[in-house]
């Protein structure tokens, strides 16, 4: 796993935000929206709001899965804001007409004119302190959005980017990317483990389930830290985690 500093660097990250964000691109599988559920676990316990972002391929697909109301399966569209200098000035009517296809916004000052000089736009993608994405190999992964929603987010919001496989794009402000990993479920589980974080019974079971789901139950894609991965995650199933009890970081 490539982890060098991302450690760190997570931990100070998720400290400081108060909103997380996790999205993912469409058509997710099992184990993304398994993985997804126990990212939002983990944050929840560190006193985060959290709110979880995908394309869902069929709405049928994970009834079986206690997704929670921060569950969304429709992206958010971008929100165009005009910033509008009126140079110590009011602004005496605002009105507006749509025709032949096009939004015409009227402004009309107490005195003086409102140029092109005087106008700025923005594009807001999220609203959100920190994004999360997993499993999202390349921003172009989500279709409803524009290629470059990740440029005009990463100037405002940090990005930690956290996937498997060799096509990620390492996109993010931090990216966490484990090429040896055979499900994201496992690099999830193992991440967390790394940064010591709490993984309750549910999210271990949500996790292992995803490994299984990922392996088609341990017939493809097996090694060492596979098998090592869902043995710790049995156990926290059967044993409990000691410090579920503790302070949590971040209350």
């Amino acid at each position: 796993m490539k982890i060098n500093g991302a450690v760190t660097q997570v931990k100070e990250i998720v400290q400081k935000a108060r909103k997380v964000t996790i999205l993912t691109g469409d058509n997710p599988t099992q184990d993304v929206v398994n993985a997804m559920l126990a990212w939002h676990s983990a944050l929840s316990l560190h006193g985060k709001k959290v709110e979880l972002l995908a394309m869902q391929r069929d709405s049928d697909e994970f009834d079986t899965l206690p997704l929670p109301s921060e569950f969304i399966t429709d992206l958010p569209t971008r929100r165009t804001t005009l910033k509008i200098d009126l140079e110590n000035s009011k602004v005496k009517k605002i009105s507006y007409e749509v025709k032949d296809g096009a939004l015409f916004l009227y402004l009309t000052p107490e005195s003086g004119v409102i140029s092109g000089n005087n106008i700025e736009i923005n594009s807001e993608h999220l609203e959100t302190d920190l994004l999360i994405t997993l499993g999202l190999s390349h921003p172009e992964d989500i279709s409803v959005w524009p290629q470059d929603w990740v440029l005009a987010l990463r100037e405002k919001t940090p990005i930690i980017n956290f996937d498997v496989g060799k096509r990620n794009q390492n996109y993010g402000s931090i990216n966490v990317v484990d090429e040896g990993a055979a499900s994201l479920s496992q690099a999830s589980a193992d991440f967390m483990h790394t940064l010591g974080w709490v993984v309750d019974r549910h999210s271990a079971q949500l996790l292992l389930d995803g490994i299984q789901s990922a392996t088609l139950n341990f017939t493809r894609n097996r090694s060492v830290e596979v098998f090592e991965s869902a043995a710790r995650l049995m156990r926290l199933i059967e044993e409990g985690t000691p410090s579920e009890s503790g302070e949590s970081e971040g209350k």
